[in-house]
């Protein structure tokens, strides 16, 4: 029998989609005694034979700072760019068809309007069935396990890695983890980030990079499936995924953001998304977020700001009343123009930054043109002075600034650090059965009225190498009759330190049990 995946439960169906060896021609590409899988997807496996003849084929010299590892990854990528078919997606029935290795309908000379007439396959047509491994993709995909490689689905023809970099720094994001709110988010969209978390990551990676190519337009989830740069059918895997993870990044404000007009919505919104879905079991979710209960809204003051939140509330669905104090919008924003004059600012007159700042993306919205400037060319004036402000001040001035900027950021890593010491405290303080002062008393109870089961010589919540939640896989207590009436039983709450984490009992109260 052959060696099982490292990554897949079951093995004894797998069959070599490169059969190039000799040996595993012979046995037709199924597995054997002594040999080992290289793993693709839950459905796509190379053996070890054809994997040591790429691996012959390279010159030793080529395997870089990596050594042998990097050496089989490109044998392994070699095998797959040679062998292994990639998929399309009809534009007609949003069926995935089959192509050539050599095909590539990521990349910008791929034609938009591909039909399922157009594939490699003799006589296809949108009437042909879908494709049976995609029906077994569908029941199997969950059985596999995520490798500990980032993956790159961003073709060279949309960016490069160095812009794809940029575009995530640029959402103020790290290229290669999550932040808590895009966790948070995802999870809200049922999307399992443990599970596939590394798909995701490269998801999000390649929405940015596409938002960022050109943010003067909605970005639809037809074309961020359209330019996922996967082989396989981690294409169609990712196909499914990506629509949520867009959706996830406009909740976020992230992409599809600005001045641009508000998302259609019902039908207009499904051929936004491509129409009908990914076909052959695979379904693809909506495009448009769902929006609960409407509501009114009040936003106070008409700034940018406000203006901002409005806009997105009413693209939600919801109904904004603005309250305004002045006479006119813009709150700081103010541009006062007089007869004869030419406008002068008298708020808000330069956008400073230029990475990732939004103000530059709506400028680029509404086709407005910035001009890049220098401070000696634009100095500062002084109310008091009626002149330029002295060089001196605006410097104590910005270090000032950059002071407090430092020391907010900081306090901001003392609290992220005192509370991950917390949590690793109260996490330790669960497991260990040393600590006296979580150990329950006889006469303590959970807080649903089950009791703690006593045993002779032996007392409650001892068994080594555990420690024992109150009240848990413990029988319920009997109350003692009493007068023909159940008698009190005293309940005392369990509670973990806010300061140092650590878990204790609060005094007993009493309860009528029954």
């Amino acid at each position: 029998m052959a060696s099982p995946c490292e990554r897949c439960d079951d093995s004894a169906s797998f069959r070599c989609f490169a059969v190039e060896s000799p040996a595993c021609d012979a046995r037709r590409g199924l597995g054997a005694v002594g040999v080992s899988w290289c793993h693709v997807s839950c459905l796509e496996h190379c053996c070890s034979d054809c994997l040591s003849g790429a691996l012959k084929a390279r010159p030793k010299g080529g395997g870089g700072k990596g050594g042998t590892g990097a050496r089989e990854a490109a044998a392994r990528r070699t095998l797959v760019e040679r062998h292994l078919p990639n998929w399309a997606q009809c534009n007609a029935c949003a069926k995935w068809r089959r192509v050539s290795p050599s095909a590539e309908p990521w990349a910008d000379d791929w034609p938009a309007s591909w039909e399922c007439r157009d594939s490699s396959s003799r006589g296809s047509s949108c009437l042909t069935p879908a494709d049976p491994l995609l029906r077994q993709l569908a029941t199997r995909d969950d059985a596999e396990r995520e490798g500990e490689e980032l993956l790159h689905l961003v073709h060279p023809s949309v960016a490069s890695h160095e812009q794809v970099e940029a575009a995530a720094i640029g959402a103020r994001l790290s290229p290669t983890a999550p932040s808590p709110a895009e966790t948070a988010e995802y999870s809200s969209a049922k999307v399992d980030v443990h599970s596939y978390g590394l798909r995701t990551l490269a998801l999000r990676n390649l929405v940015l990079a596409l938002w960022q190519r050109k943010r003067t337009e909605r970005l639809a989830p037809a074309t961020v499936v359209a330019r996922v740069a996967a082989r396989g059918l981690m294409r169609v895997r990712c196909a499914t995924l990506a629509p949520r993870v867009l959706v996830c990044l406009e909740r976020l404000s992230l992409v599809n953001c600005g001045a641009l007009a508000p998302a259609p919505r019902g039908k207009a919104a499904a051929a936004l998304a491509g129409g009908g879905g990914a076909g052959g079991g695979l379904a693809v979710a909506a495009a448009t977020p769902r929006v609960g209960r409407r509501a009114t809204v009040v936003v106070i003051g008409a700034g940018l700001a406000g203006l901002a939140a409005a806009r997105s509330l009413t693209a939600a669905g919801h109904k904004v009343i603005i309250l305004e104090g002045r006479g006119r919008v813009g709150g700081r924003v103010h541009t006062a123009r007089t007869a004869g004059r030419g406008p002068i600012e008298l708020g808000a007159s330069l956008i400073v930054g230029t990475v990732g700042n939004p103000l530059l993306t709506v400028s680029e919205q509404v086709g407005l043109r910035t001009t890049s400037i220098k401070s000696d060319r634009c100095p500062l004036l002084c109310a008091t002075r009626k002149g330029p402000l002295p060089p001196q001040a605006d410097a104590q001035a910005e270090a000032l600034w950059n002071r407090l900027l430092a020391e907010a950021h900081a306090s901001r890593k003392a609290a992220l650090t005192r509370d991950a010491k917390r949590a690793k405290a109260l996490s330790d303080s669960l497991i260990d059965p040393q600590q006296p002062h979580l150990q329950p008393q006889e006469d303590e109870v959970a807080t649903d009225g089950a009791s703690a089961a006593k045993s002779p010589g032996k007392s409650p919540g001892k068994s080594p190498g555990k420690f024992p939640i109150p009240g848990a896989n413990q029988s319920p207590a009997k109350a003692p009759e009493k007068g023909g009436k159940p008698a009190p039983v005293h309940v005392r709450v369990w509670v973990g330190c806010d300061r140092c984490g650590r878990g204790g009992g609060l005094p007993p109260t009493t309860k009528r049990a029954g």
